[in-house]
């Protein structure tokens, strides 16, 4: 994920069919399943359709390989097993995000309304909380297997990937949340966003609430305290540090509670 700087997004049309220009360091394919072969794909999805019950495991993998008819070629296909299938699980998810945005139907003409008094700031935090809700309920038919899927992606060796994953879907809700600008606050708010939606998952895990609406409402106070922390921060350095540790506090919890 992290790969060369970019300095800015050139201007393209608001829907584009696959990959859309963001002021991050890379091009995000916005739709990522597409890269897959289309065998390998309908051994994911049909993989993914045993995981409510199997869970995110070799055993998914290899039933759905023996339905389909294939070879005993999935070890080849697909090396790490496990976590391609969480991979898939993740880029499916975002990827229905995206085909959402580009396929809401247009607003009908804005009816007269209570003058809306939120600054920028706060309209962007509603629609980053709107859109990390509409991520993490994508976990729900999976929830029991969740807790497992994320702490093989925090091992070591998995890392690198999971967490490219991770800042490609914060660039897709900053930029459905309408952030366009490629100033500093742009960096802090994927960073942040990134700490957010991960710790919203580790919670979501342990959340025995109706329709986890605990977990909406964690999602709700952490981008708050993010907004409130920013702001009484003083300059660029300060709240660097304060991402950083942010993000190291939520590795850290995603270790030692799963």
């Amino acid at each position: 994920m992290f790969r060369t700087v970019r300095s800015a997004a050139v201007a393209l049309p608001a829907r584009i069919s696959a990959v859309r220009a963001y002021h991050s360091i890379n091009l995000i394919n916005t739709k990522p399943t597409e890269d897959y072969n289309p065998k390998t794909k309908k051994l994911l999805d049909a993989a993914m359709d045993l995981v409510p019950s199997l869970g995110f495991t070799d055993q998914a993998l290899t039933l759905a390989s023996r339905r389909l008819g294939y070879t005993d070629t999935t070890p080849l296909v697909l090396p790490k097993g496990p976590l391609d299938l969480i991979v898939y699980h993740l880029r499916r998810e975002r990827e229905k995000l995206a085909i959402a945005s580009e396929t809401a139907p247009a607003d009908p003409p804005a009816a007269p309304k209570t003058p809306d008094f939120r600054t920028k700031d706060q309209r962007l935090d509603d629609a980053c909380h709107e859109l990390i809700v509409q991520r993490l309920k994508g976990n729900i038919p999976y929830i029991e297997h969740l807790d497992s899927a994320l702490a093989l992606m925090v091992q070591p060796q998995n890392m690198a990937e999971s967490l490219s994953e991770l800042g490609a879907l914060s660039d897709e809700i900053v930029h459905q949340a309408g952030h366009r600008s490629s100033d500093f606050d742009w960096y802090t708010r994927r960073a942040s966003i990134s700490a957010v939606y991960a710790a919203s998952e580790v919670y979501m895990c342990q959340d025995k609430s109706k329709n986890f609406e605990d977990t909406w409402k964690f999602v709700k106070s952490s981008l708050e305290a993010r907004r409130g922390l920013q702001e009484g921060v003083g300059n660029v350095g300060q709240w660097v540090s304060f991402q950083g540790i942010a993000s190291v506090m939520v590795i850290r919890s995603l270790m030692t509670r799963l």
